[in-house]
């Protein structure tokens, strides 16, 4: 496991760098409305990146083994999922959902 040696905070009190032993960073952006939209680790190859909807819903993320596009239902609840690797295939999935609403496993399209 990684031990942290430093963190830095911007003047919202939100975590923007996290310092480790062997000198690797992770760097968090955030946006307006106070969400997480970027980190970067300096040990990993690329970064992360989300973008939200008018009701702070993920709608869709970035990693460097490729794209997702969330998809809600009416009432807020994630309806499925559209998942892009980098080599630019689609991979729709489905979750299924449980009684009592809750995810419990993802069906995969083919």
């Amino acid at each position: 496991m990684k031990k942290v040696v430093s963190f830095v905070y911007d003047e919202l009190g939100r975590a923007t760098t996290t310092t480790y032993q062997d000198g690797n960073t992770i760097t968090a952006t955030y946006d307006a409305g106070n969400r997480l939209r970027k980190l970067v680790d300096t040990a990993a190859a690329g970064a992360l990146s989300w973008d939200y909807d008018d009701y702070d819903a993920v709608i869709a993320a970035s990693t460097p083994q490729g794209n997702v596009t969330y998809v809600y239902a009416l009432v807020g609840r994630r309806k499925g999922m559209l998942a892009a690797a980098s080599q630019g295939s689609n991979t729709p999935t489905t979750p299924l959902i449980s009684r009592d609403g809750s995810p419990r496993a993802r069906k995969r399209a083919v």
